[in-house]
């Protein structure tokens, strides 16, 4: 079985460029040797036992990863693939709610304190133990609805919607360390049924410091625009996968994502129907985070009859925020009291 990205091991792989990988990888860059164009084949990986592997040699390995399983790259897309990852472009995050419109995701610093942090942590970690948590925690726990209901997380969600919000969903996903689960490309709005509208988003709000060793999200910018339900195929090969069917994208539009890196109490908002996902996490951290399900309650419809959780479920609908304009008889008014 062949080896996936972020693995700390490689299949073996004949020729001389498996030593140019292993150079690569140690941070030694021998004269590079002339060869033809003619002549010129991918490298192969060397098998490479790798200990605790930094950021930096994560993304080398993912990278070297895909240049082995495609042999049309040619010269030059070579050495766009192998550049070091210090002289690449990495993209940083989108902090300007301004920017929402065009990019489809926002990121929010340090909404949740040290403190808050360690109690909701606290919390899913005794649940957990006990087998005790459920799906929408928000309708099933008072302390998780609370944190739905954060001045500092509705401060961020008003930024991007406006003031008049509602709450229909809510989700924690967690990778523990060596997790091989994995979320394939997605939109979030096709699995809403019950859900019209499109002044909707997702807050991921971070419980553990996100990166790309750890499996942090990543996001296609721009791929909201239009909000437009991409075709879903289902899944060939189920290993890992938290979800049935997955949106096909090139490799070139794969290789622009960017990866929404965060520290504990930081909160992400992204567009419902921005392509997004998050491969295995093969760190030794774990990955946890909380999704909560916003809507703009004057723009968005949601059919009560329809809208339920898991085991079918009947979930409310609460509203969250506003003067009243946007609240309907059948919202819950769960709105902090100022």
């Amino acid at each position: 079985m062949s080896s996936v990205p972020g693995k700390q091991r490689f299949q073996e792989g004949p020729g001389k460029s498996s030593a140019l990988v292993a150079n690569r990888l140690s941070g030694f860059h021998p004269p590079a040797a002339k060869q033809s164009p003619e002549k010129w084949k991918p490298p192969t990986v060397k098998q490479l036992v790798i200990t605790r592997p930094s950021y930096a040699s994560l993304r080398e390995q993912r990278r070297l990863y895909y240049l082995q399983r495609n042999t049309s790259l040619s010269p030059t897309e070579h050495r766009k693939m192998t550049t070091p990852i210090a002289e690449c472009n990495v993209p940083e995050c989108n902090e300007d709610p301004t920017k929402f419109q065009e990019l489809g995701y926002c990121v929010f610093r340090n909404r949740l304190s040290a403190e808050e942090v360690a109690r909701y942590s606290q919390d899913l970690n005794e649940k957990l133990a006990h087998d005790q948590f459920e799906g929408e925690p928000h309708y099933y726990f008072q302390l998780w609805r609370t944190l739905c209901c954060h001045p500092q997380v509705l401060d961020a969600v008003r930024a991007i919607l406006g003031p008049e919000l509602i709450l229909f969903h809510s989700s924690v996903f967690v990778k523990q360390p060596l997790d091989e689960k994995r979320v394939e490309w997605h939109q979030d709005n096709p699995y809403w049924t019950a859900v019209r509208g499109t002044d909707v988003v997702t807050a991921w709000v971070a419980l553990d410091d996100v990166d790309e060793e750890n499996s942090c999200m990543k996001v296609i910018t721009g791929s909201h625009q239009g909000h437009n339900a991409m075709e879903m195929k289902k899944l060939k090969d189920m290993t890992g996968a938290m979800l049935s069917s997955k949106v096909e994208i090139s490799p070139n539009t794969e290789s622009e994502a960017v990866p929404i890196v965060m520290k504990a109490g930081d909160v992400s908002i992204h567009d419902s129907f921005i392509l997004h996902g998050s491969g295995p996490n093969m760190s030794n951290r774990r990955r946890a985070g909380y999704t909560i399900r916003y809507g703009n309650a004057l723009t968005t419809e949601i059919h009560t009859e329809q809208h339920t959780g898991g085991k079918n479920l009947a979930l409310p609908v609460y509203y969250v925020c506003g003067s009243g304009q946007g609240l309907q008889e059948t919202y819950q008014d769960i709105r902090p009291v100022s």
